[in-house]
This record gives structure tokens, C-alpha cells and sequence, in this order.
């Protein structure tokens, strides 16, 4: 994994959102084992506590568990994980809704449009 951090907001919200990304996107998959807080550490070049407190939110969100001296691993729970993947699709059309409507597009020309875009015709 590597990212690049953007000066504006929190690392850790950051790398919780790229996981989140990975996990949705299925790179990785329920079960799968999560790197150790210091390798991550050292190949991203962030601090420990600061990996620390994104999995711990993660683990909070249900998005992770820890098995006792053996690691992290993304949750098994594809409830949560289909629950994830509707915010983040939410997430997206508000935010295109929103620039669209910004542009002055009506909400049936964007209707229209992604309709005819699905559709194959540009």
C-alpha cells in the first residue's frame, strides 16, 4: 500500500478512508489479514499511534477485529461490508448531484444523462 496524505484533514481519517476503499472494492476480502501497525508504519511512513488510532476506529465501525496475539483482519460481517459500500456509493452521488446542480443542471437533465451514459450513449 502506498498513499499519498493530503495536507487538509487527519492522517487517520485518511487511511481509514483508503482501507475502507480496499475493503469495498474487494482487494481485500472478509477474513483477510491486515498488516502489522509497524510494517505499515515503516512502508508509509506514518507513526505507529497514528495507524493505531485508525484501526481502532475501524474496529469501533465494526470494519475490523483483532484475534488475541495474532493480528487484524477485515470483519467477515458482508452485512456491514454491503452497508459500507451503499455509503460510499451515497457519498459519491451526492457529491456529483451537488456539482452538477451547483453547474445549474436540473435534477431530470442529470437523470437523462446518466441514464443515456449508462446506456453507452454519450
Amino acid at each position: 500500500m502506498s498513499l499519498e496524505f493530503k495536507s487538509s484533514g487527519p492522517i487517520y481519517l485518511q487511511l481509514m478512508q483508503e482501507f475502507k476503499k480496499e475493503i469495498v472494492s474487494e482487494i481485500r476480502k472478509p477474513g483477510d489479514k491486515i498488516e502489522s501497525v509497524r510494517d505499515l508504519s515503516r512502508s508509509l511512513g506514518v507513526s505507529p499511534g497514528t495507524i493505531q488510532r485508525a484501526f481502532l476506529e475501524m474496529e469501533r465501525e465494526g470494519l475490523l477485529y483483532t484475534k488475541r496475539t495474532n493480528g487484524r483482519y477485515v470483519t467477515q460481517d458482508t452485512a456491514r461490508i454491503d452497508q459500507l459500500r451503499r455509503q460510499f456509493m451515497m457519498e459519491m452521488v451526492a457529491d456529483f448531484v451537488e456539482q452538477m446542480r451547483e453547474s445549474g443542471v436540473k435534477d431530470t437533465e442529470i437523470l437523462d444523462n446518466v441514464q443515456q451514459y449508462l446506456e453507452g450513449v454519450s
